[in-house]
Order: structure tokens, then C-alpha cells, then sequence
């Protein structure tokens, strides 16, 4: 309910519209006939709106009123009026009103118009405090700061820039930077500004200003390019901080160690005058260090701006210093952290071992004096969610002038991504040798096979069938003849059979295989292709690529004896480094992805991780050898290609299979490809429960211009969207999730804001086991791993619908 205040001269006019505005529950503070009672009312009542009547008897018209009440008062304004010529609309206009009621006005119109004002008044009011806080925050700072265009020329410099020039800012706006630095500097900056032009968009470097009055002072520049949405350059933002107590410290230590050589070289016999002389020079000394010391703390923003984590306990193993970048990797802010004990942010194993390492060391500084010398450890930190993360830490003694211990100095490096590799290239490196050891006994088997069932043949063609050997004989000859095919698959895994590749469209090869398939899998299991129209052409053996979708077929069949959908679908992929940085095997260029999905039982992440092992499988004795997924394995390694499997217990499996294109292909790939991904500045909101998910997908976004929030769960990203409704534009919401997954929460946020805009995010297919969350209200689907300009195009599509 707002307050309203109507300036009307007719009285039933002004009763009329209280009665409407009575009706949309506002309440009428006054009305009043004329502007010297109005401005009187709404200085006594301060009320959220007036209504005022351009033509008013009296000595002041509406337009004059409502100008003294809008300067003096700040309260928004809404004329009213019924045909009033273009001069008096015009002067009506000067005074910045809220809207336009033309009298007799409808219901509709009246609670239009004044909701419309009031949102906007306020939006105007929040935005000239956002504005008045930042013009502060800019002026009132310590460093000079200023902004140049792409020709070096200053369009805005703060009162800390130009009070070290001598000049107002007014009279520095419009000259060139290169003015404003001494003779000496000019090449510096010339060359640095020509590096943001070229796209080097960070940058930091001393240059000399000069004042008016002709001193040269002596600053840091950080320098930070400013470019357009098509990564055009528009400028340089600048932030000068003087180094002028620095230089003059450094200066002070210099002449003090030249003075101090040439009186030891002059004076060597004085041992006493010298070692006093020498004493004097150690003091002066030690008071240039404490100012360079003083000095450089006002760079301590460097050590703030760190992906690592700076840290700093007193010798009561309480934190005294942590940087900002722990929020990003522990999920705690630093203040958090402050006076907080080590033993409680560790794993008592990794605290022990710090400990541990720490009191070894002191031992040995004991005996043998102390020392300058650093540990490095992978300690175990708890994260803010209760999950546990491996920093490499390296640990230093903290010491004072006499070099008594104070404390130990830490700095900490998340290397999560380091040990994923390495656990990729461990399991790239086991699979290698099981496929040598195999390949080996596989080449050994076939031969010992092939004896077999060779003298058994010549057995049999020497009898008859009455003979009573020849059926053992037969038995015999069978089960070589399947130990062969055994054989063959282990040769399939250690890549020992070479496949007899040639140009294939897999396309054709899936819908040559789909037809076998109806005669394979059961009736109760519907078979689905989604097959790229534009597919490009690869080098493979069609009857290797068929035995693989027939190996996955028949799991598929075992995992979904109900029935189920069963999905083969294919589509042009490139992938890139980011892609190799966590797949170690992959080459980086373009491929055809053949995804096979089914909505079957599913695995464990325990399973999925063995499930390309030869002879390893979960199936009961006698009903399957363990060899059909490594084979498939071997043959898509000899394609030179890469295979990955993602399934969720009662949710379904996805293999994904990667084959690169053959390189004629290849150059139109790449122009398509050049194309720069779409942008924006809307706020999204990121839900997932990885970190190293939400961290690449903001690291995507951002770079993309937009404003990211970020939940780890479904409960956490209801509560972000109900503080935040009216900001967010897009919400990605991972499927799997612990506490609640993504389909509870699509179907929570439906009831928070029906229109709301939910972009599925998940490893399985958009057709596969995630087709019902889709057409349960999200208006769009990304496909895990992301890809930048994938996953940037279907956000823009999403955002740009109606």
C-alpha cells in the first residue's frame, strides 16, 4: 500500500480518483486545490507519490509545484491533465515527472501508471546512492587512478591522480597520458599501451610522472585493458600507486653499502673506529629496510589477487592471516578462518604429519643454528561442504630480528587436477600393461588352439559318425572353436588384431547394425537412432564398429530385463585442450561421437571403474566371459580413438565413443568452428554438487560476460533462487545431486516461478534417461564434459526465448 497525495482544483475530480485508488488499496494522505498547499501537505506528510494536476488556480501551476516538490523533497511526481498544448508539455517534461495521466482516466491506467512510477523512483534512487558510494570509494582512494581511450588520451582521472600531477582533473581530461610522464617514460608507456591494443590485457610496470611544477614521481601502474563484447579495444583502465618511499629506500640502502665498502677498503688498520662505523651502517641499514618494508605492504593487494591460499599461525597454531582465495578453494571466507586452530581445519592424519614435519625441523635448527629452509606437504583441508580436498603446502618458519621463532608461514595449492591425472595416467598405464600381458598369452593360447583343433579335425575326418569317439571329438573341436573367439577378444582389447580400416559414414554402419538389432534385443526394449545429418567421414572397420554397438547391445539387453530404450545417436564434436587437460590420451582436433545409452540398472562409480578390464564383469558364472566391453575398448583405442562410460545406479549407462575424422575433412571443420562463441549479462545460476564443475562453468560464463551464482545442491539453489528471483535469468541444474537432485528441484522451482528458465545439465543423453526431466518444464539440455562454445550457445538460445 503506497501513500498518495492528490493536487486537484475540482473537487469531484479529486474524489473520484481517491475512490479508485481507495479501490487498488493506496491510501490518500491529502487533497488539496492548489501548489502552495501542496507543497506545504507533502513537506508535513511525505507521501510516496503526488498526483498533480498540470493547470492549477493560484499563484503556481502543477508544473511549478511539482519541480519545488521534487527538488526539495525527492518524492515522484505523475501529471494529470486533460488537453494541454505542446509549450506547457514541453515545460512539464523539464521537470522529470514519473508519467502522464490524461483526466478522465481509467482504473487500469491509475494503478499502471502509479506502480510503474514507484518501481522507477525507487530504481532511480537506489541507482544515484550505487553511484554516489563508487564516485567515494574512487575519489577518496590512496592510488591515482585514470581511464584512457585507445589513443592514450586521459576521459577520467580520480583526486589522488591529480593532486601528484598539481593539476584539477578538469584540466588533465583530454590530454594525452604521454604528457603527464617524464621524458624518460614516454618509450615505456608508449610501448605498454601499444600491448593492450594487441590484446596483452593485463600488465604491470614503474614509469616517472611529471608535475606541473616539474618533479618526477616515481609509480606502479597496473594496467588492465578494456575491450568490447566483439574483443575490440576501447581503452585502459590504470590504478597509479607511488613507490616514491621505496625508491628513496632502495636509494638509501645502496649509497649506504657503497659508503660501507669504501670505508672498510680506506680504514682497514681502524679495526675499532671501523667496526663502529660498521655497527652505525648495520642500524641505518636495517631502518632502509624497515621503510622499503613499509613501503611495500601497500602492494599487499598481489598477494590478495593469488589463486593460492597465503596463510600465516602464531606459535598457539591459531591463524593470524588467511588470503581471499580460500573462499574459492575451502569454500570459507578469511574471517572465518581468523583465530582459528590448525588441528581443526586439517584431517587429524595431515595435521599429525604437519606436525610432525614441523617439530623435526625445529630439532634440526637447534643443533645446527637456524636456517632459512621451507617443507613441502599434501595436506588434507576440510572444505566448508564437510568434503575433503589435497593442497600441496609449502610450510616456513616465521622469525623476528633475532631470529626467534613466531610463527610459520604457509602457502597452499589445490592440486585435485594433478592427482586426477595422475590417477588417469596410472589406470592409461595399468590397462597398457594388462593389454601387453594379454596380447602376449592371447598370441601364445591361439597357437596352442589351433593345434588343438587341427589334430581334432584330422581325427574327425578320419571316422565315421558311428564311430564312438567321433561325438567327443566334436564335443572337443566346439569348445576350441570358442576358445578361439575368446581369443579373438582379448586381441580386440590388446589392440594385437589391426582392424582393416577404410572411409566410413557411421551413420550407414549403425542402420545396417539397427536391423540386426530387432532380431537381438527383445521386443519390450524400444530402439532409437538420433543420427547427425551432416556426420563427417572417419577412418574405421565397419565390422570392428559393429561388434562394438553389438557388445553394448547385449549389456543393455542384460541390464533392462523389464524393458527400456535403448539409444544410439552420433554428432560431430571437437575437442580441445581444455578437454585433454582432463583426458590425457585424447589428441585435440575433430571427431565423430557415437553416444550409446540405455535406461537399464545402471553402476557404481566402483564398477565403472573397472568395467573396460578384461574378464572383469558382475555377472553371474557361466552367463558372460568379461571380455565384451574390453574389446570394445581395444578397438577403439586402434581407431586411434577415445571411450568413456558415465552411469548412475537406477538411472541408466552412457558410453560415449570418440573417432577422429580423417583430415580432408578436417579444414571445413575448422572454419565452422572459428566462429566466436555468443555472450551476455544476465545472472545465471550455476547447480551442481562437483566443485571442479561449478569452477570450469563459471570460468566459461565469466569470460563470457555473464554474472554467475553458484549452489552445490538442490536445497541451496531453492534458497538462492527465492532471495534472488527477479535477477536470475537462467538456472543449469545438474541431474545427479546428493540431498536433493535436479528433477525435485526443476519441479520446486516450477512452483517458485513457473516461467522460470532451467537448462538440464547431465552425461547421459538428452534422449536417454534425462528425456523425462525435459519435458517436465526445462526448456534446454548441455551435454556433459562441457564445451565452451557449445555450452555458450545453447545458454544464449535458451535466454532468447520468448
Amino acid at each position: 500500500m503506497s501513500r498518495i497525495l492528490i493536487v486537484e482544483d475540482d473537487e469531484l475530480t479529486a474524489k473520484l480518483i481517491e475512490a479508485d485508488l481507495e479501490q487498488m488499496e493506496h491510501k490518500v494522505v491529502a487533497k488539496v486545490p492548489n501548489g502552495e498547499e501542496a507543497v506545504t501537505t507533502a513537506d508535513e506528510t511525505k507521501p510516496d507519490l503526488v498526483l498533480m494536476d498540470i493547470l492549477l488556480e493560484g499563484e503556481m501551476d502543477g508544473i511549478e509545484t511539482a519541480d519545488q516538490i521534487r527538488s526539495r523533497f525527492d518524492i515522484p511526481v505523475v501529471y494529470l491533465t486533460t488537453h494541454a498544448d505542446k509549450e506547457i508539455l514541453d515545460r512539464a517534461k523539464q521537470t522529470g515527472p514519473y508519467g502522464y495521466l490524461e483526466k478522465p482516466t481509467t482504473l487500469l491506467e491509475l494503478s499502471g501508471t502509479i506502480e510503474t512510477a514507484l518501481h522507477k523512483h525507487e530504481a532511480d534512487k537506489r541507482l544515484r546512492e550505487s553511484e554516489e558510494r563508487y564516485r567515494t570509494l574512487v575519489e577518496t582512494m590512496n592510488e591515482g587512478l585514470g581511464v584512457l581511450d585507445v589513443n592514450g588520451t586521459l576521459t577520467y582521472c580520480n583526486e589522488a591522480f591529480s593532486r601528484t600531477i598539481g593539476c584539477s582533473s578538469e584540466e588533465l581530461i583530454g590530454q594525452s597520458a604521454l604528457d603527464c610522464v617524464h621524458e624518460d617514460s614516454k618509450g615505456t608507456l608508449t610501448r605498454e599501451l601499444s600491448k593492450r591494443s594487441k590484446g596483452q590485457s593485463r600488465a604491470q610496470y614503474e614509469v616517472d610522472l611529471i608535475g606541473r611544477d616539474g618533479r618526477r614521481v616515481p609509480v606502479l601502474v597496473s594496467a588492465q585493458g578494456i575491450y568490447g563484447r566483439d574483443g575490440r579495444y576501447k581503452g585502459t583502465f590504470a590504478v597509479t600507486a607511488d613507490i616514491t618511499e621505496r625508491k628513496e629506500a632502495e636509494e638509501a640502502l645502496k649509497n649506504a653499502h657503497d659508503e660501507l665498502e669504501q670505508r672498510v677498503d680506506e680504514r682497514t688498520v681502524e679495526l675499532r673506529e671501523t667496526n663502529a662505523r660498521l655497527r652505525k651502517e648495520i642500524t641505518d641499514r636495517k631502518n632502509a629496510e624497515e621503510a622499503l618494508r613499509k613501503s611495500e605492504e601497500k602492494y599487499r593487494f598481489l598477494t590478495e589477487q593469488m589463486h593460492d591460499i597465503v596463510w600465516t599461525v602464531g606459535l598457539d597454531m591459531k591463524t593470524t592471516y588467511v588470503s581471499p582465495s580460500i573462499e574459492k578453494v575451502l569454500g570459507f571466507t578469511p574471517e572465518e578462518r581468523l583465530d582459528q586452530t590448525v588441528s581443526r581445519q586439517l584431517t587429524p592424519e595431515s595435521f599429525e604429519l604437519a606436525k610432525r614435519s614441523l617439530l623435526e625441523e625445529i630439532e634440526l635448527d637447534t643443533e645446527d643454528g637456524a636456517r632459512d629452509k621451507s617443507l613441502t606437504l599434501e595436506l588434507d583441508f576440510f572444505r566448508k561442504d564437510g568434503s575433503i580436498v589435497c593442497l600441496e603446502s609449502t610450510l616456513s618458519f616465521l622469525r623476528d630480528e633475532d631470529l626467534n621463532l613466531i610463527g610459520i608461514y604457509g602457502l597452499s595449492r589445490d592440486i585435485t587436477d594433478r592427482n586426477d591425472l595422475e590417477e588417469q595416467l596410472r589406470s592409461s598405464q595399468k590397462m597398457e600393461a594388462v593389454g601387453t600381458l594379454a596380447g602376449g598369452i592371447a598370441h601364445d593360447f591361439n597357437n596352442l588352439l589351433q593345434v588343438v583343433t587341427g589334430y581334432t579335425e584330422i581325427l574327425l575326418s578320419q571316422k565315421d559318425s558311428t564311430n564312438p569317439d567321433y561325438e567327443d571329438l566334436g564335443i572337443i573341436f566346439r569348445a576350441a572353436n570358442q576358445g578361439a573367439e575368446l581369443v579373438r577378444s582379448i586381441l580386440a582389447f590388446s589392440r594385437k588384431a589391426e582392424p582393416n580400416a577404410r572411409p566410413v559414414n557411421l551413420n550407414r554402419e549403425i542402420e545396417q547394425v539397427h536391423k540386426m538389432m530387432y532380431r537381438t534385443l527383445p521386443r519390450m526394449i524400444n530402439i532409437e537412432l538420433h543420427l547427425a545429418d551432416d556426420l563427417k567421414i572417419v577412418n574405421a572397420d565397419p565390422a570392428q564398429m559393429e561388434q562394438v554397438l553389438l557388445n553394448f547391445a547385449v549389456n543393455s539387453r542384460d541390464a533392462m530385463p523389464g524393458g527400456g530404450r535403448f539409444l544410439i545417436e552420433t554428432q560431430n564434436v571437437f575437442l580441445d585442450d581444455e578437454y585433454r587437460r582432463r583426458n590425457l590420451e585424447v589428441k585435440p582436433g575433430h571427431y565423430v561421437r557415437m553416444t550409446v545409452s540405455d535406461t537399464g540398472c545402471g553402476m557404481a562409480p566402483e564398477v565403472v571403474e573397472r568395467i573396460f578390464e578384461p574378464f572383469y564383469t558382475t555377472k553371474k558364472v557361466g552367463e558372460g566371459t568379461g571380455l565384451g566391453l574390453s574389446a570394445a575398448f581395444g578397438i577403439v583405442k586402434s581407431h586411434d580413438g577415445h571411450i568413456t562410460c558415465y552411469s548412475e545406479p537406477g538411472v541408466g549407462t552412457t558410453f560415449r565413443i570418440d573417432i577422429p575424422v580423417l583430415e580432408a575433412e578436417i579444414a571445413s571443420a575448422v572454419e565452422e568452428d572459428g566462429e566466436a562463441p555468443p555472450s551476455g549479462t544476465e545472472t545465471l545460476l550455476v547447480v551442481d554438487d562437483e566443485e571442479l564443475i561449478r569452477e570450469l562453468a563459471m570460468r566459461y560464463l565469466i569470460q563470457a560476460g555473464y554474472k554467475i551464482l553458484m549452489a552445490g545442491n538442490g536445497v541451496e539453489a531453492l534458497e538462492i533462487y527465492r532471495e534472488n528471483q527477479s535477477g536470475i535469468s537462467l538456472v543449469i541444474l545438474d541431474l545427479i545431486m546428493p540431498e536433493m537432485g535436479g528433477r525435485e528441484c526443476l519441479k520446486d522451482l516450477l512452483e517458485i516461478n513457473p516461467n522460470v528458465k532451467v537448462l538440464i545439465a547431465s552425461g547421459f543423453s538428452p534422449d536417454g534417461p534425462t528425456k523425462e526431466t525435459l519435458e517436465a518444464g526445462a526448456k534446454g539440455f548441455v551435454q556433459k564434459p562441457f564445451r565452451a562454445k557449445g555450452m555458450l550457445t545453447t545458454i544464449r538460445q535458451v535466454l532468447d526465448q520468448d
